[in-house]
């Protein structure tokens, strides 16, 4: 019997233990009570449904330091660029009309026209000796699918996929006709997009051409 005497993990004195477990009962007893007792006196962090304790430095545990930041631009009676859980720390004023910082604009812009370039790119590559291609990028989600999805209603090739033409037609059903064209002809009055009107035409003759004998017929 003594022989299967153990050391308890916590008071260190011998007992005999039926299971897998190496603390006595006192000891267990007086860790349940030690954690009530922290339990009772640790001041939570701020953040609502967070049960992680508040750093030493503010109202907020380590993981939730980013609201801090949060309540300084609502003190500041400012908003946030959506790119801050990002890293963006850019204060917008209240009446600023996008959601994201100039900053981030451009940045979303650069990446999305080289994207969209290098599907372009990949679209315009010949296929390989005696490979016959299967499938297209679509322009609009960049997405690598089958040539059965750029098929038209007319039966013609289309540079975006079937998803993308369905929802750009629910899209344009919920827009404002007058306002869309008021826009379009405030733009085609601009004097670039009349410069490059007039080098499209210059460098399509024949589909010029071709417009105004179909418009007379």
């Amino acid at each position: 019997m003594l022989e299967k005497l153990e050391l308890c993990n916590g008071c260190k004195k011998r007992y005999y233990f039926e299971d897998d477990r190496r603390t006595c009962e006192n000891c267990r007893e007086r860790g349940k009570a030690i954690k009530i007792k922290n339990k009772e006196t640790v001041v939570l962090c701020s953040k609502d449904g967070c049960k992680f304790k508040k750093s030493e430095e503010n109202n907020y545990c380590g993981k939730h330091q980013i609201c801090l930041f949060e309540d300084e631009t609502k003190a500041l009676n400012k908003k946030l660029c959506y790119n801050y859980i990002r890293g963006c720390r850019t204060q917008l004023d209240a009446d600023y009309g996008f959601s994201r910082c100039p900053d981030c604009l451009e940045k979303e812009r650069k990446f999305d026209k080289e994207r969209r370039g290098t599907v372009v790119n990949a679209n315009n590559d010949a296929p390989l000796e005696n490979v016959i291609r299967t499938s297209k990028y679509c322009t609009t989600c960049c997405r690598d699918l089958p040539f059965d999805k750029f098929i038209g209603a007319k039966i013609a090739e289309t540079r975006t996929c079937l998803e993308c033409r369905v929802d750009n037609k629910k899209q344009d059903a919920k827009r404002d006709k007058e306002h869309r064209n008021a826009i379009a002809r405030k733009n085609d009055a601009k004097p670039e997009r009349k410069e490059v009107k007039k080098e499209w035409n210059e460098n399509n003759y024949e589909k010029v051409a071709l417009k105004t004998m179909n418009y007379r017929q």
